[in-house]
């Protein structure tokens, strides 16, 4: 099955709605959200994704010797 708001592929689970006589299947109870209130697409895998925002703190001895 895919998703008709993202078109991720997911096996188990879907949201199924009826919206004006047409059906429509979600692989969350978000992207039902999202298509609802007729939110953009976007790219999925941006926000399921990994972070690679990294943060490089200072070394602890550093900080508590202040």
């Amino acid at each position: 099955m895919k998703c008709d708001f993202c078109g991720v592929q997911f096996m188990k689970g879907p949201v199924k709605k009826t919206i004006r006589g047409k059906k429509y299947t979600f692989c969350s109870e978000y992207c039902y959200v999202l298509h609802h209130f007729r939110i953009p697409k976007f790219p999925v895998d941006r926000s399921y994704g990994p972070l690679n925002n990294q943060v490089l703190a200072p070394p602890l001895h550093e900080i508590c010797r202040k």
